[in-house]
């Protein structure tokens, strides 16, 4: 069962907006725990493998791409979902700025979250489309 304070920290965050607790508490006992210290790499750009979903529940990580820093994840942030879901390399790096603390899905796990938890997937959609615009609008500011 689901510490209530890990509960009462993701009901904090946009990604779990609007689940009820009895399934936020579920949703807490299908996810693994992790704490990084401050500078550890928790991905690989162009790392093969088993892919993992992270949801940062507290902390801060810089998302690297082709060597330049591409945005900041703070609390309520995700990552890993495109390898979790398709198996390819990872699209970026990602590396603690301070002290992080995440949920975590093995690629094994995500699928199956997803299906149970169709109000955690539709904010995990609208995000992923949100940056798939901003990547979309700034290639075409730049062309």
């Amino acid at each position: 069962m689901a510490e209530p304070d890990l509960v009462q920290k993701m009901s904090t965050l946009s990604v779990f907006q609007d689940v009820p607790e009895a399934e936020l508490h579920q949703v807490a006992d299908a996810m693994d725990e992790d704490h990084f210290p401050a500078g550890q790499r928790i991905l690989q750009e162009n790392e093969q493998g088993m892919g993992f979903f992270f949801v940062v529940l507290d902390g801060s990580a810089t998302v690297n791409q082709h060597g330049k820093e591409i945005a900041v994840l703070k609390p309520g942030s995700f990552f890993g979902e495109i390898t979790a879901l398709n198996g390819g390399p990872r699209t970026a790096s990602v590396v603690t700025k301070e002290p992080t603390w995440t949920l975590r899905l093995t690629d094994d796990n995500f699928r199956p979250f997803l299906e149970r938890f169709p109000q955690v997937t539709f904010r995990i959609l609208e995000e992923v489309c949100r940056r798939y615009q901003g990547l979309a609008v700034g290639a075409t500011a730049s062309s």
